[in-house]
């Protein structure tokens, strides 16, 4: 994931339009874009594409327990469908 032109974070594509990644990562995000297939941070990946978030959703108890606990972020993003022979998805 990408905040303010540096990687911030990795994520999981979970379906075609969702990510999941840390809740602490985006805690003062304005804009994500989340660069999907890459690899080397240092260069360009084959198949390696950018897309911007459209929203995000911390969960609600992010980091109340112990600042760590539930964690998670649930970004959208545009349908990934039309890249997805050149990335992989998580199987749940």
């Amino acid at each position: 994931l990408i905040f303010q032109k540096f990687s911030i974070s990795a994520g999981t594509i979970i379906d075609d339009r969702w990510i999941l990644s840390a809740a602490h990562c985006v805690q003062k995000a304005r804009n994500i874009h989340a660069d999907i297939g890459q690899w080397n941070r240092l260069q360009s990946d084959n198949g390696e594409f950018r897309v911007k978030a459209s929203s995000w959703t911390v969960h609600p108890n992010a980091g109340q327990t112990n600042g760590i606990s539930n964690d998670l972020v649930l970004i959208k993003v545009p349908s990934l469908q039309k890249n997805k022979p050149s990335i992989c998805q998580a199987e749940l």
